[in-house]
């Protein structure tokens, strides 16, 4: 959390344009986007100068961190480099130490508070707030700061009073996330309302004798039972090919007894809480709770679209304005040819939707801007060019580490000496061996810039979204009608590209979630990889099982339900590295993909395998039964998980022992990036959440609160998490929570509708049914428990009792109708609840089927294949393409993401694209040309400008003039 600003400096002004009010209009708020400042060329190395932020961090605050950092920094074990550029402590400084702390003169250290301003300037987002502090609102506009922005005042965003629409501005799935989770803890409270009466039975003395007294509090009001009686059963012998017979008998349900006589007698113990016909009632809460929750979620997957068109219409981004085209001509590598063809699809579609035309009928009013093609970028499959290319500028960078940090001018001057055997370079035998490896990288990558290679993707960005939205609906057709080349299904023939090629055109994700070099992998290749990863995963589900069926049967409930929350906590980063293997085009599809293996694991392991491992009679038991274990993975998951993340603890030993020690200030830098977070793993948490409640609801009414609870500490922890902890996230779209809204969410539906008919058929729990008739004579008078040091009276007219099959689930029994089964322990009113419960989970399966085929994303994949499904999502930005505010507005600029850089790798000739359009600067870069971060400049320039394209291709024509003295009337 920040630290309050200080009140001394209140009169400080800013440079720049000042923002005086916050309820500007929709003009003025553009102003707060529109002339944002450049990057300070101060944040590596000796460039950097930690005072540029020094006036607006006193006024607005810093992070406890840094204050600690500061005062830290008076000592040397702390700080080695004390005494770096900008060296500054937030203590009193010791007499005669003034020098030594602020060092102006000496740059070759690296500065602590430098990175400490680089973590709160750079990595943690921030907002704009006017000069005298005051939170900028607006409703239609992003009020989220640039990294680096500093010729405008802005403040770190409170890590818990952040408002739910201003989440958005980190991207439409953050604010849908955060939206989501707030309306599941409000509908977890009403439907923990719902279930107040069931709560009151079961801690009532109509459900047990003592009203549950003998129960752990938090447990009280769960369908534990406490009421228990041995029962004589003449045919409970033991017999190894019933399973649930042979439970009884490992879990000490059923004993040997001996009688007065010296005969031993089976005895088995039989549950007595409550009554079969007044589950009726409790039933039917349970099913008015379910169509709640059915009705409640329904309605939050349309307050979930509804916040979707509402975050995007608030950000504008290059996904806007842009088209992609996903089966190009192999040969087709002209950005000029695929501009002047979309501008003429976009000057038919238009021409026919107007209706201002001169005398001889030819439109007359499409704005040249509408039809302006701005950016066209031709990708390749050159993505084994690509690796390799990384790979030599990895091996690079660790050479020159090695020489001392020498620049890479000067390791290309010896290593081009040491090839050419001008002379010998006195190299230590780790450098020789990387040079021998640049020499083989370097003769394959020369084979490889050889090659001709095929275009895989066309992204081209229009001026206006006008023109994106007609090419969308112009090129709209059914998949098979690609596949088959169909011109016949367009729009309009023309619409062919070179009058012969059917596009498959659709709207593209943001550029930073593109994955470049996964753009020109084979699908043969990408299915093969996801094969294989699904192996992985299963094995590792399987193992995990394993272990917690060990540390149940070795330790209980309360060590499972914490083993259960740290596998929680530590798998997903197993499936992180496994995703990683994996071969997507996207951000968005791999997060998909994450998102399915960490949500099948979670369910298995937080729920799933809890009702396996736990015996049937075992799940309303003293001990450790199976509620208790429930209860103990909610308030693990409640406390445990947020509690270590929030700690953060690898975070603060990167920033507090291992950044001071660094050598360099861009390494010191990097050790303040922020934590990685996957928002797959956070929509996993929260259905895992749902998934646990819905499993055991019945049995457990107390889990709805528990998961109201959950979730809203999930809710302020990831808040804190997004501004304090995590690196900036990439603005992916909506396909994770579409994949959550259509498909997962129905079937926890349906989860929590069949769940709830097996959970009332097998009340009471024991296994043990009355049989026809009375206990034989031998079972008649005292009988000795010795294991259990007492004894019990059996009389003459006591039933005797056999063993019956409660567990319908177990049995394999839907639906759950106890009409088709032997329901010998059930009284009238259970058999009916029963059959109400077993009926609606049909019947909720039905609609969820229903659903899955026509309102789904299953469906409109299916539908592509045969009709047009492009529609229109939200308003119209309203602005141009190049007239977006700010310094950096990402494009589709082809670009490699590698681990041992600060900064994307460029895969692309950017000499003549504006720069802003990279989405990203380097400070260090005084010539913005952007050649240090280029791989193009690994190959000679005589391969970069073969015969043969070896790279994408971008390519950027300014738009016309739009003011309404120069607008141009085309006529078309």
């Amino acid at each position: 959390m920040e630290s309050e600003p200080h009140d001394e400096s209140a009169s400080v002004g800013f440079k720049g344009v000042g923002i005086t009010s916050p309820n500007s209009d929709r003009k003025k708020e553009f102003g707060l986007r529109s002339s944002l400042s450049k990057i300070r060329d101060k944040w590596y190395g000796e460039k950097f100068d930690a005072n540029d932020f020094d006036e607006m961090d006193k006024r607005f605050g810093m992070t406890n961190g840094r204050h600690i950092a500061r005062f830290l920094s008076r000592f040397s074990c702390y700080d080695p480099n004390r005494g770096g550029s900008n060296h500054v402590v937030d203590s009193p400084k010791p007499p005669g130490e003034e020098d030594a702390l602020i060092n102006l003169e000496n740059e070759t250290k690296p500065s602590l508070d430098a990175a400490w301003a680089y973590f709160e300037h750079i990595s943690l987002p921030r907002r704009f707030v006017t000069t005298e502090g005051t939170q900028i609102d607006s409703a239609v506009d992003n009020i989220k700061a640039l990294p680096g922005e500093s010729s405008r005042p802005t403040k770190l965003y409170h890590p818990f009073l952040t408002r739910n629409s201003e989440l958005g501005d980190f991207g439409m799935a953050i604010g849908t996330y955060f939206s989501t989770l707030r309306a599941l803890v409000l509908i977890f409270l009403i439907a923990a309302a719902i279930h107040i009466p069931n709560f009151m039975y079961f801690a009532s003395t109509e459900y047990t004798s003592n009203g549950q007294a003998d129960v752990a509090s938090i447990l009280t009001g769960s369908a534990i039972c406490t009421d228990t009686q041995w029962v004589p059963c003449p045919s409970c012998t033991r017999n190894l090919n019933k399973k649930y017979l042979e439970e009884l008998w490992t879990s000490g349900r059923i004993i040997e007894g001996t009688t007065e006589a010296g005969k031993s007698i089976y005895l088995a113990l039989k549950n007595t809480c409550g009554n079969g016909d007044y589950l009726y009632s409790r039933g039917l809460i349970s099913w008015i709770g379910m169509i709640f929750m059915v009705v409640a979620l329904l309605a939050l997957g349309h307050y979930q679209r509804v916040s979707e068109v509402k975050f995007d219409e608030r950000n504008a981004t290059a996904t806007d304005f842009s088209v992609t085209v996903g089966n190009p001509p192999n040969d087709a590598t002209d950005p000029e040819e695929w501009k002047k063809y979309f501008e003429s699809v976009v000057a038919r579609e238009l021409a026919k939707k107007t209706t201002d035309c001169d005398d001889s009928g030819k439109a007359t009013n499409v704005h040249a801007r509408d039809k302006h093609v701005t950016c066209v970028t031709v990708t390749l499959n050159n993505h084994v060019l690509l690796d390799n290319l990384v790979q030599r500028r990895a091996l690079k960078k660790k050479a020159t580490t090695l020489m001392g940090n020498a620049s890479p001018e000067q390791f290309d001057q010896l290593y081009t000496e040491a090839c050419s055997g001008e002379s010998e370079v006195p190299f230590d035998p780790e450098i020789q061996n990387i040079v021998e490896l640049l020499k083989g990288l370097d003769e394959k990558i020369s084979e490889l810039s050889a090659k001709k290679y095929k275009v895989k993707r066309i992204f081209a960005t229009f001026e206006t979204e006008v023109g994106q939205r007609a090419v969308l609906s112009a090129l709209s057709v059914g998949r098979l009608n690609v596949y088959r080349n169909n011109i016949a299904a367009l729009l309009d023939n023309n619409y062919a590209f070179r009058g012969k090629f059917v596009l498959r055109a659709y709207e593209p994700t943001e550029p930073a979630t593109v994955r470049w070099q996964d753009l020109g992998v084979s699908g043969k290749t990408k299915r093969r990889r996801q094969a294989l990863t699904m192996m992985i995963s299963i094995l590792v589900i399987f193992a995990a099982f394993f272990l917690v069926r060990w540390i149940w049967a070795a330790y209980g409930a309360e060590h499972t339900s914490l083993a259960i929350a740290i596998l929680n906590m530590l798998m997903p980063h197993v499936f992180r590295h496994i995703a990683n293997m994996e071969f997507h085009s996207s951000e968005d599809k791999k997060q998909g993909s994450l998102n399915k293996m960490t949500l099948a694991f979670r369910w298995i392991n937080t729920a799933v395998v809890i009702h396996l491992i736990t015996p049937f009679a075992w799940s309303l038991a003293r001990g450790d039964n199976l509620i208790k274990g429930v209860c103990a993975i909610f308030i693990a998951e409640m406390w445990t998980a947020p509690l270590i993340q929030c700690l953060n603890i690898p975070g603060h030993i990167k920033r507090h022992l291992v950044a001071p020690r660094k050598k360099d200030q861009e390494s010191m830098n990097m050790c303040f990036n922020g934590g990685r977070c996957e928002l797959a793993e956070r929509y996993t948490n929260m259905m895992k959440i749902m998934f646990l409640c819905f499993f055991f609801s019945g049995l457990f009414p107390g889990a709805f609160v528990l998961s109201a609870a959950s979730l809203l500490v999930h809710y302020y922890v990831d808040k804190f998490l997004l501004t304090r902890v995590w690196a900036p996230l990439p603005m992916i779209g909506s396909h994770v929570a579409e994949f959550n809204r259509t498909t997962v969410i129905p079937f926890l539906l349906v989860v929590l509708a069949v769940m709830n008919a097996y959970t009332w058929s097998g009340f009471p729990y024991d296994n043990i049914c009355e049989g026809s008739g009375n206990v034989p004579d031998e079972y008649i008078g005292n009988v000795d428990l010795e294991a259990l040091n007492t004894s019990v009276s059996v009389a003459q007219d006591d039933a005797a009792y056999e063993p019956c099959n409660q567990d319908f689930l177990g049995r394999y029994i839907f639906p759950a109708l106890p009409q088709f089964e032997n329901d010998s322990w059930m009284l009238q009113g259970q058999k009916d609840i029963v059959s109400l419960h077993a009926w609606t989970s049909v019947v909720v399966i039905g609609i969820t089927l229903l659903y899955t085929f026509f309102k789904s994303e299953v469906s409109t994949y299916i539908a592509s294949y045969f009709v047009p499904t492009y529609e229109p999502s939200g308003e119209i930005y309203g602005t141009d393409f190049s007239d977006v505010p700010g310094d950096i507005f990402p494009a589709y600029v082809p670009q490699v993401e590698a681990k041992r850089f600060a900064h994307p790798l460029v895969a692309c000739d950017v000499h003549d694209l504006p720069k802003r359009f990279i989405g990203w600067r380097d400070p260090r870069d005084d010539d913005a040309d952007y050649a240090e971060h280029n791989l193009i400049f690994e190959v000679p320039e005589k391969a970069r400008n073969g015969e043969n394209m070896a790279f994408s291709v971008i390519k950027h024509w300014p738009p016309p003039p739009q003011s309404e003295e120069e607008q141009e009337k085309v006529v078309v």
